[in-house]
């Protein structure tokens, strides 16, 4: 998993990773997907937005994944500027 602040690759790591990334938001705060998840060839984005819930989106990003076979290989967020 790599994003910007940190690049892990033990499944424990990862697990830290994102939570230490949920608790820094707002307890209210939900992910949700901005259409459907697109992928071809081993590779996938998904488009994410997150926001308090029933407010107004304050984070908004990209996921890319590397998969082979069945498992993911890479992940990497791309979380998009402030403002943008």
């Amino acid at each position: 998993m790599h994003e910007p602040l940190a690049s892990v690759s033990v499944h424990a790591a990862i697990s830290e990773t994102v939570s230490a990334l949920l608790a820094s938001l707002p307890p209210d705060f939900v992910f949700s997907a901005v259409g459907p998840a697109v992928s071809h060839d081993g590779l996938g984005r998904l488009n994410w937005r997150s926001s308090p819930r029933g407010g107004p989106v304050a984070v908004t990003g990209t996921d890319v994944a590397q998969t082979e076979g069945s498992r993911i290989r890479s992940l990497y967020v791309f979380p998009d500027p402030t403002g943008a």
